[in-house]
């Protein structure tokens, strides 16, 4: 029997000291995901979600069967925690933000929680954050600067395509951008979380 499945016969049977053994095994994976550079965590911290996911795992691990690959578990409950702290984070620098996305026909979706080391998901959400503001503040630019800046930045579309959609003349389109960016710009300097986003 491995150690995962004597561990949690253990538990099963009531043996609570059977925890102190588990996290002496399992506490390198949990501290090596939070302890990632790319969460930007202090010690402190990394400590404190480091404890949380370990209340989490007594409250989620006893109640049913053991998982077929419990590292590959506690990691996606490590990687959930650090991303619940990163949200905390920007909310206190005055910054809401939402892991939940909204697909092209309205409905609100769950975004992935990957759990590769490459991804920064500092940035990710930071970004996912500006883009939302970004769209906010076109829209209050007025139907037509948002419809030539969604054509031309969103929906990818030519100077000829948008002049055809808007019925104007294909030099206009460029002189149209240019001053429909300078009202964005301005808009965006008073957006904490969009001033250093140049255009």
């Amino acid at each position: 029997m491995d150690f995962d499945s004597a561990w949690f016969a253990r538990i099963a049977e009531g043996d609570d000291s059977a925890w102190d053994s588990f996290f002496r095994h399992h506490d390198v994976t949990i501290r090596r995901v939070v302890g990632w550079s790319k969460w930007r965590f202090s010690p402190f911290v990394r400590d404190d979600v480091a404890q949380v996911v370990r209340a989490e795992l007594v409250k989620c691990l006893p109640r049913g069967e053991l998982p077929a690959d419990l590292t590959a578990f506690i990691k996606r409950i490590c990687v959930r925690r650090c991303i619940d702290e990163v949200r905390r984070q920007i909310r206190v620098r005055g910054v809401e933000t939402s892991l939940v996305g909204r697909g092209e026909d309205g409905e609100e979706y769950a975004r992935p929680l990957p759990a590769d080391e490459r991804y920064d998901p500092v940035a990710a959400i930071v970004n996912d954050e500006r883009g939302k503001l970004l769209k906010e503040l076109v829209g209050q630019l007025g139907d037509t600067c948002s419809d030539a800046i969604s054509q031309f930045y969103m929906e990818n579309r030519s100077y000829k395509e948008i002049a055809a959609q808007l019925g104007i003349a294909v030099n206009t389109v460029g002189s149209r951008l240019a001053k429909c960016l300078a009202k964005l710009r301005g808009l965006m300097d008073t957006c904490p979380a969009l001033r250093d986003v140049l255009l």
